[in-house]
């Protein structure tokens, strides 16, 4: 867990991930699961995202700055390309110069670990954007995992920030609305960093 493993050839979208890294269709009696995969991708790489929340109410961070290395992206067609969830993460850590104040939701993710597999921490990321439209796309199969593992519905209004900028001032977030207009296209909009009124983090992992 944390890395490219190949595994995920044996996995598809909304299954289940578990502790000791395998995927299953449902909860399985001496399984811990760990999150939900949303991506699966070249090399038979995957990414699963964490079932429930680990922050709420959390700003995206640093206000008239712009990471380095992070794209500022500003439309919805080349946003939906980005995949580089840790990547993202890393450079924000990075530039926050060990502050976790400036940047709260990517400290949110790394500091975060299933306590099934507490040598996880430190390999949680905050989803890329093409992540998240993709929990868009997929959000029914993934809404009837979590049905089977007991918890919520993911939302209308449930607000998911991702590892990516928009603008100095903003940063890119699942807005889950079901309906396209000139803000919101493909799950994903715009909002500023400083919002955090709604704002979860659903962290990331590779496997």
């Amino acid at each position: 867990l944390g890395q490219c493993t190949g595994y995920a050839k044996n996995c598809k979208i909304g299954d289940i991930l578990n502790s000791d890294g395998t995927c299953t269709e449902d909860k399985i009696n001496g399984k811990t699961p760990i999150g939900i995969v949303l991506y699966i991708g070249g090399g038979n790489c995957g990414y699963a995202m964490t079932v429930s929340p680990v922050a709420q109410g959390i700003a995206w961070g640093d206000y008239n700055s712009s990471v380095p290395g992070v794209s500022d992206y500003t439309d919805f067609e080349t946003a939906f390309t980005d995949y580089n969830a840790c990547e993202n993460t890393k450079k924000i850590i990075q530039a926050s110069k060990d502050d976790s104040s400036k940047y709260p939701a990517a400290y949110a993710a790394v500091n975060y670990a299933p306590a099934s597999v507490p040598e996880t921490k430190g390999k949680w990321c905050l989803p890329a954007v093409g992540m998240l439209h993709d929990l868009y796309a997929n959000l029914e199969t993934i809404n009837n995992t979590r049905t089977k593992l007991g918890v919520s519905e993911i939302y209308r209004g449930h607000d998911i920030w991702s590892s990516a900028e928009c603008s100095v001032n903003q940063a890119w977030y699942f807005a889950n609305v079901y309906y396209i207009t000139d803000g919101v296209q493909g799950g994903v909009a715009c909002a500023s960093k400083y919002t955090n009124r709604d704002n979860y983090v659903y962290p990331v992992i590779m496997f």
